[in-house]
């Protein structure tokens, strides 16, 4: 469990994605955040407690955000379904009363003070808070959706998401938050 308390007495903002080790989006993670020892949260419209895909981080990666008031929350990391098995990382990052912004943006401020991400070498982070290699050359080669690295289109997914980085569209359900299922003897004592 995480605990959520900055002062004592203000709501904290929270962001928690969920990738493979070394960051690669093709681990289908299903990540959620829970009351103590699992209990339903209910929060606001804008907050994201479940989530099956996400961008950021992209593909089948996970992210949830959102404001909670002080207290002790249940992160649930699990994968899609059982053919979906193997090592991940959880990144983490919380921000006294704002909730982080971050929704396709791979670079720049997060409106928290903090920032969404950081552009490789020879990258520089757009107005629209994506990485690209200066000067711009437009390139859809192998993408069937998402930009073509210099703000125009590649096309758009005729069913599912457009995971934006490899431009590949993938065919995903709505998170259901009875899918994520805790064990038995969780405790935060």
């Amino acid at each position: 469990g995480i605990n959520a308390e900055y002062g004592g007495k203000k709501n904290m903002g929270f962001e928690i994605m969920m990738t493979a080790p070394n960051g690669s989006t093709e681990l289908d993670s299903l990540l959620a955040i829970m009351g103590p020892n699992c209990s339903e949260l209910v929060l606001t419209a804008a907050d994201r407690i479940c989530s099956d895909d996400a961008s950021p981080p992209g593909g089948y990666g996970s992210r949830v955000d959102g404001i909670v008031p002080p207290g002790e929350y249940t992160v649930v990391a699990s994968a899609y379904d059982s053919s979906t098995t193997g090592p991940f990382r959880l990144a983490i990052k919380f921000t006294p009363n704002c909730r982080p912004k971050c929704d396709e943006r791979y670079c720049g401020d997060d409106d928290c003070l903090g920032v969404c991400g950081v552009c490789e070498d020879g990258e520089v982070c757009t107005a629209d808070f994506q990485c690209r290699v200066e000067p711009c050359i437009p390139d859809c080669k192998g993408r069937k959706c998402s930009e073509d690295g210099c703000g125009g289109s590649c096309g758009t997914c005729d069913v599912g998401i457009c995971e934006m980085r490899t431009g590949k569209c993938f065919d995903v359900t709505e998170c259901d938050s009875f899918i994520p299922v805790c064990p038995d003897d969780v405790s935060l004592e």
